[in-house]
């Protein structure tokens, strides 16, 4: 199973866009602080790049912020690709099926821009 619910924060504004298919689709990277027990022990963030499609692609473009505190639940997809060096490389995604916005941080904007 292939499952993955991850809490935290987006490092900056959703981005939307539409793919060569006419598919519309959100990023964002969402900064997830790992859990500690010590004091003394600084804290770790783990930045995770989420991707959002369609109508859910939509509502986290007008209703998520940078810094605001969300819970995103998906599946994990892996790829390949080959960097400028000609090394090959694995990256990866959230591919989310839900989002939950904790905190309101912005006012809803319009999708305008894709029409261009």
């Amino acid at each position: 199973m292939n499952l993955v619910i991850q809490q935290g924060r987006p490092t900056r504004d959703p981005e939307i866009r539409k793919s060569d298919s006419g598919r519309v689709y959100c990023r964002i990277r969402l900064a997830v602080d790992r859990p500690y027990r010590e004091s003394k022990v600084p804290r770790k963030t783990d930045y995770m790049d989420v991707v959002f499609f369609n109508r859910l692609a939509q509502s986290v473009y007008n209703n998520l912020a940078k810094g605001a505190l969300c819970t995103v639940a998906g599946r994990i997809e892996t790829s390949q690709y080959i960097d400028k060096i000609g090394n090959k490389r694995d990256s990866w995604c959230i591919i989310a099926d839900k989002c939950t916005i904790h905190e309101w941080l912005r006012k809803r904007r319009p999708l305008e821009e894709l029409d261009q």
